[in-house]
This record gives structure tokens, C-alpha cells and sequence, in this order.
């Protein structure tokens, strides 16, 4: 190197990484995620997201499991599913689209992953040419109010800076409705509600626009290999604190 010319900046590392689940130290380390997960929602008099060995499914060599990675350790992670069922969708399900499913978070931290795993999906459908991303979350009962609404004024009146907007949650809004909100603020959209797959539970089914974001790999890795035409992965324990 001449007196003319600067050292290379040294590439940062991004901090976070979506990667397949591949060796068996990983599968378990997904499998023990969950039922910490599931055993946090116990705790705390929440309905559990889905029913039968859902660890389990992280050491089926037949899944696509994938992980969110925060500095190589398990965050968050997920199944993808090949072959999508958009049935219970009507209309909306006539659209290809990426479904999250089976997606859990470590206790504690659900809200900054379930908002990274979302930044990730928008970004990774974009990329392979797919129009949105959908998922389905558990609720207890159909929201006595409208979260789209309360979030619309809530947002109108912080652009008008006034110190007297409603707050997003009230001391009457039960965790269901909380989860409902907190998935609204982070660019989900209600498309309806009904019963899931089993016919055991009522979900409320979400979309959100597929979204480019090129500066998202300064934050976030994916090694993940190209999206199907029509794929699917669902929102379960993730993001409720």
C-alpha cells in the first residue's frame, strides 16, 4: 500500500442472520427455544398457539426450519412450508404469498423479533417475486375494537404533536387485543378472522406488502435459498409480551 492510498474500512459484520436449522446441535437448540416459549405462555395464563409436539417439528429432517440468529445465537425461528394451503383465505388466498408458520421467540425479547422476522419476510418475498407475506395469529375472541382504528388515531394525532393523543393501549385492553395492536403497528394488516387448520381455535389472519429494503442487510443476513412461486410459513408465539 502507497502514502496515497487509505487502508479498507473493515466490513461490519451484520448482527443478526436468517439461516436453515441443519445440524442436530441447532435442531435441539430450536426444540428447547419453543418449549421455553410455550412454557412462558403457561405461566402466565396464555392460550398456547398450536396443539400436539410442536418441538418436535425442529427435528423433522422433512421441515424447512429456518432461524433468526442474534450474534450466531438462537433468537427466534420458524417452519417454512412448501406446498401453501390459502383455502380458508377467500379471495386473498387467490394470490401467491409467503405464510409464516410455527414461529416462536425467546421469552422476553418477542416484540424486536417478531419486528425482525417481519422486515426479513417483506424483504425476502420482494426479492424472490412474491406480492405479500401472510400469517396467522391466535387470538382469545374477535377485538372489541378496531386495532387499524385506534392505530390511525393514535399516528394522526402524533403528526400533530399533540400531547393528548389516545395511548394504543388502555388499561382495559386484554393481552389478545394488545397482540392485535402490536402486529398492526408493525405493518400487518387484518384481512379476516376465523377458525384454523384443526377447527380448534380462532386465528385472525394477517397480511403485509411484499417491500424491498436494501439497507436491511447491514442489520440482517439471509442465506436462505430462493422462495417457491407459492410458499407459506404462521405467526404462533411470537411477538406477545
Amino acid at each position: 500500500m502507497t502514502s496515497s492510498q487509505s487502508p479498507a474500512t473493515p466490513r461490519i459484520r451484520a448482527p443478526y442472520a436468517m439461516r436453515l436449522i441443519r445440524s442436530a446441535a441447532e435442531q435441539e437448540a430450536a426444540a428447547a427455544l419453543v418449549e421455553a416459549r410455550l412454557r412462558w405462555l403457561a405461566g402466565r395464563s396464555l392460550p398456547l398457539p398450536a396443539s400436539g409436539d410442536i418441538p418436535a417439528l425442529y427435528f423433522d429432517d422433512q421441515a424447512d426450519r429456518v432461524g433468526l440468529y442474534e450474534d450466531d445465537v438462537l433468537a427466534g425461528c420458524l417452519i417454512l412450508d412448501p406446498e401453501p394451503d390459502f383455502a380458508r383465505w377467500g379471495s386473498d388466498g387467490l394470490r401467491p404469498g409467503l405464510l409464516l408458520t410455527h414461529l416462536y421467540a425467546a421469552p422476553g425479547r418477542s416484540d424486536g423479533i417478531g419486528r425482525l422476522i417481519t422486515l426479513w419476510a417483506t424483504d425476502y418475498a420482494a426479492r424472490h417475486g412474491l406480492p405479500c407475506v401472510r400469517t396467522e395469529a391466535l387470538i382469545w375472541h374477535l377485538p372489541d375494537t378496531d386495532p387499524h382504528a385506534r392505530y390511525r388515531a393514535h399516528l394522526c394525532a402524533m403528526s400533530r404533536n399533540d400531547r393528548s393523543r389516545p395511548a394504543p393501549f388502555h388499561d382495559h385492553t386484554d393481552d389478545g387485543e394488545r397482540f392485535l395492536c402490536r402486529l398492526c403497528l408493525t405493518g400487518w394488516e387484518i384481512r379476516s378472522t376465523g377458525s384454523d387448520a384443526t377447527g380448534e381455535r380462532l386465528v385472525a389472519r394477517l397480511e403485509a406488502p411484499a417491500q424491498a429494503l436494501p439497507r436491511l442487510s447491514a442489520l440482517l443476513t439471509c442465506t436462505l435459498p430462493p422462495a417457491p412461486a407459492a410458499h407459506t410459513m404462521s405467526l404462533s408465539g411470537a411477538d406477545r409480551d
